[in-house]
């Protein structure tokens, strides 16, 4: 499977569901991560908030996948390997947690935060998006689909604060 981050828009091209899934766990898992850092840093009450429904939800997703993950691997007769393409991928959003002097930065503005949790939530977005015209399975879809609503919501939570 290859996936194209670059520009606007995500393509997914020779879709396979388990290197999907295997993606998929690392947003969420980079999710849980920036969402966690941000919530030692922000000390606003209103964002503290909302980035702790945040965490919840995208453990929940992060959870999802990593279920999934264990079934397709069961179904096929596979290890989950260590390095896969989840794991070199270039998101362009997340890579940002590399350089942690840079990650402070941005978490000692909440603006700033916000913005790269936007970006973040686009992301995710776009990437549902093209696993739900791969997916063929109904009961799949219809999860994908109630992910893609959440993150939508997240966007809309992340927004509403930055305008304040």
């Amino acid at each position: 499977m290859k996936v194209d981050f670059s520009g606007d828009e995500i393509e997914i091209y020779d879709f396979d569901e388990l290197e999907a899934c295997r993606i998929a766990r690392k947003l969420e898992r980079d999710g849980v991560y920036y969402y966690s850092r941000m919530k030692e840093e922000v000390l606003q009450p209103k964002i503290r908030e909302v980035v702790e429904m945040l965490i919840a939800d995208e453990r929940r997703h992060l959870k999802l996948f990593e279920t999934k993950v264990e079934e397709l691997c069961h179904e096929r007769d596979v290890v989950d390997e260590d390095e896969t393409l989840a794991d070199i991928i270039d998101s362009g959003v997340m890579d940002i947690m590399k350089d942690s002097a840079r990650v402070s930065d941005i978490l000692c503005n909440p603006q700033e935060a916000l913005r790269l949790g936007i970006s973040a939530e686009k992301r995710s977005i776009a990437f549902y998006g093209e696993i739900l015209q791969a997916t063929r399975d109904k009961a799949g879809k219809a999860a994908i689909e109630e992910l893609i609503k959440e993150e939508e919501d997240h966007l809309s939570k992340l927004t509403g604060l930055l305008r304040k």
